[in-house]
């Protein structure tokens, strides 16, 4: 008798915990593709599959380790990990919880909209925030619209909200007292959709209803997530499509340069820029205390062949001419290309592959004006006259640029220097080394040494030469010597660049903190101090058959220099 009632004592037990079990596996959240939650003509794309572990990552990286306690920034969720991880697998905890725990956030971005604010242009990006929330409508659906509510208040005090029904989505739009939406959002089974207009968020309702394709059935979207699906553990994936590239290039003046005030040629190089690519594509990861990101450029067809005989290079090369950097340069890139000369003809002729005649030499005109801002007038004549190995600096409080590189030419590359400077140059010397200048401040100076060269601006010269000549150089620099140590010497890169992201990372910080709009002294000289320990942002290059790959170690990545950018008031 008693054996038997341990028997059915076990019995009991067992199917409990079979019941137990099955109902954590039937209520566990089953990942979903987000990008089946938007259009397919999307501009940009992002998706964050694990929201608590992106933060966990950003608040133990190094840089806000440092950071945070000077600026007095915050950033941890008020739920513990373990918390986090049983609203996860039972859906057990408060509603805000089980949300932040189960939730995949996808972003696409549709359009760039300008508006005229005072005399300033202003420009936002229109688009969607979409969140699969694993959970019930009645149960999350409160906790949106509370959130919503708390934001629209903060901003737009005498918002109006107005509710309808679309399809089988309840769609509701805050509006300013002047009719215009500011926040539009809609609620479909377990999606939340939100939006900064009333577009973005019904093409998301369409795609969600099958009524229109979404982004994965694009084949260059898929091709350049799938490559990223073995190593991406943190589930963070972003794609900038050409349409994209055409979009996002006009508003990023580091890259347009000069040329910025003119619409026509901003436009063009977007356009031709696009031409050049099918897509980008973005994996970060959090890798010893720093943020790590992955960028392939996927190459359009026929690219890669006009480029490989002069950008892939032969074999690894060391970091050169650093014994001529000041110790506070703010950033260089080392090229290391096959053929120079071989190089900048394989881009002109993917550039006329790609585009039409007339475009083709409006991109070249422009190219050659990129090139004249370093001095380098006659690309052709220069670039076969030097060496593999060329690179570009830009120190501390400085507007222009320095190239240095090897001579391999000697008499060519003097006779294109001599024309450079123009008639009548003085000379100076800094220790051993002398600096010819030229009477037009405008054409800069230039100095030889031995099989070495350096152009740029007479007083970067001379802060360069005595560097050299005392040894304060960047090879002194704690930061840069860390950031060294990432570099695989073995690798083929094509470039590598080292740049100071102090800036960046106090500003992403400085988000972050409730009284970031106070400049207290004792705070400046905290953050100052911290962010000496800091090392260098280091982005390595590679090229191959079909792609340009990047990777880079920094603070807080890609991610955070684009909040920076997107949300410096919010």
């Amino acid at each position: 008798m008693l054996g038997q009632m341990r028997t059915r004592r076990v019995a009991i037990l067992a199917a409990i915990i079979a019941c137990l079990a099955f109902w954590l596996f039937w209520n566990r959240p089953r990942h979903a593709n987000m990008a089946e939650y938007v259009p397919a003509e999307s501009l940009a794309f992002v998706e964050v599959n694990d929201l608590p572990e992106f933060a966990d990552g950003i608040v133990n990286t190094d840089a806000w380790k440092a950071l945070s306690s000077p600026a007095g920034a915050t950033l941890n969720f008020p739920y513990g990990r373990w918390l986090i991880g049983l609203a996860r697998w039972t859906g057990i905890g408060s509603a805000e919880t089980v949300l932040l725990a189960r939730s995949q956030f996808a972003i696409s971005w549709m359009d760039v909209s300008q508006n005229e604010v005072g005399t300033t242009l202003a420009v936002k990006p229109v688009g969607a925030l979409v969140i699969e929330t694993h959970t019930t409508q009645l149960r999350m659906r409160p906790v949106f619209e509370k959130k919503i509510e708390e934001l629209v208040h903060r901003k737009y005090r005498e918002a109006q909200l107005q509710h309808k029904i679309i399809g089988e989505a309840d769609f509701f739009e805050w509006s300013t007292p002047d009719g215009k939406p500011q926040i539009v959002f809609a609620f479909v089974g377990s999606v939340g959709i939100i939006g900064n207009d009333e577009r973005p968020v019904q093409a998301c309702l369409l795609v969600r209803n099958g009524e229109r394709p979404g982004l994965n059935s694009s084949e260059v979207f898929n091709m350049l997530r799938t490559g990223t699906e073995t190593s991406n553990r943190l589930g963070t994936f972003g794609f900038l499509s050409p349409s994209g590239i055409k979009k996002v290039i006009p508003y990023l003046p580091e890259l347009v340069g000069r040329y910025s005030d003119s619409s026509n040629v901003v436009q063009l190089l977007a356009n031709v820029a696009a031409s050049l690519t099918n897509g980008i594509g973005w994996m970060p990861s959090f890798v010893n205390g720093a943020v790590e990101d992955h960028l392939t450029y996927l190459l359009a067809d026929g690219v890669a062949q006009k480029l490989r005989d002069g950008v892939a290079p032969e074999q690894p090369a060391a970091l050169k001419f650093v014994e001529l950097l000041p110790a506070d340069t703010k950033s260089f890139t080392q090229y290391n290309f096959r053929q120079p000369a071989e190089a900048w003809r394989g881009l002109n002729a993917a550039i006329s592959l790609h585009v039409d005649v007339v475009s083709s030499i409006i991109a070249r005109r422009v190219l050659l004006g990129a090139l004249a801002n370093y001095g380098i007038e006659n690309p052709d004549t220069f670039l076969a006259s030097i060496g593999p190995e060329i690179s570009t600096v830009r120190l501390s409080n400085s507007t222009s640029p320095i190239v240095i590189g090897q001579v391999l030419d000697a008499a060519m590359l003097s006779k294109q220097l001599r024309e450079h400077l123009g008639p009548g140059p003085s000379v100076e010397r800094v220790g051993e080394a002398e600096i010819s200048v030229s009477t037009d401040s405008k054409r800069g100076a230039i100095s030889l040494l031995g099989n070495e060269f350096l152009m740029g601006s007479a007083e970067d010269l001379r802060r360069s030469l005595e560097a050299q000549r005392t040894s304060n150089t960047i090879a002194r620099n704690d930061s840069f010597r860390r950031a060294q140590q990432l570099l695989n010497p073995s690798a083929l890169t094509t470039a590598v660049t080292f740049s100071s992201d102090e800036s960046d990372a106090i500003s992403f910080v400085s988000l972050f903190s409730s009284g970031r709009n106070e400049a207290l002294p004792e705070k400046a000289d905290a953050l100052r101090e911290a962010r000496k320990y800091l090392p260098y942002a280091v982005k390595t290059t590679q090229f191959n058959e079909i792609a340009f790959t990047q990777t880079s170690r920094s603070s807080f990545g890609i991610a955070g220099s684009l909040l920076v950018r997107l949300f410096p008031g919010d």
